[in-house]
């Protein structure tokens, strides 16, 4: 089951991407993280993977230099061996990493860290929540199905109506 949403996208890419940059934060704030996270601690950080190139990288860096996330500072790590996940809360996955998302999905299948993928084709794939432009529009989709085979982040509060213009 997914559930879609879109944002007007006027403009050049880089507004694309700071879109995008943007509900990374947005949609921690409806999503649970298990406890052997240390999410509680907020001595630790929050922190990113980015897998791939992207032109999200440095807005994700500029942007989160002095805000947080859930109340803890935040890392971005540039992910480029499946291994440098284990302490990832999130993983945004650029469209160029779709060759390697089975392997991706499959490694992380059991870990607590929610996955964000930035292609329509990442819809369908174990992708919890997928991103693309469609008509000038952002859309995001929210497998539910990747959400509960994963069993280690659960949503709160999520319920959002289809194809809504925001």
């Amino acid at each position: 089951m997914y559930k879609r949403q879109s944002l007007i996208v006027q403009g050049q890419k880089y507004q694309e991407y700071e879109v995008k940059a943007a509900f990374l934060e947005r949609f921690t704030r409806f999503v649970e993280w298990p406890d052997s996270t240390l999410m509680k601690n907020f001595n630790k950080t929050f922190i990113i993977g980015v897998m791939g190139k992207s032109p999200i990288s440095s807005i994700l860096e500029r942007d989160y230099a002095q805000r947080k996330i859930k109340g803890k500072k935040v890392e971005i790590r540039y992910i480029t061996a499946l291994k440098e996940i284990a302490d990832c809360h999130m993983i945004y996955i650029s469209y160029t990493e779709y060759k390697r998302i089975d392997q991706i999905e499959s490694y992380i299948k059991n870990m607590p860290v929610l996955t964000v993928g930035d292609d329509k084709k990442y819809s369908g794939k174990g992708v919890q929540i997928t991103l693309f432009v469609e008509n000038k529009h952002i859309y995001f989709e929210i497998d539910h199905d990747a959400v509960t085979r994963s069993g280690s982040v659960s949503y709160t509060h999520l319920t959002l109506p289809t194809n809504r213009e925001v």
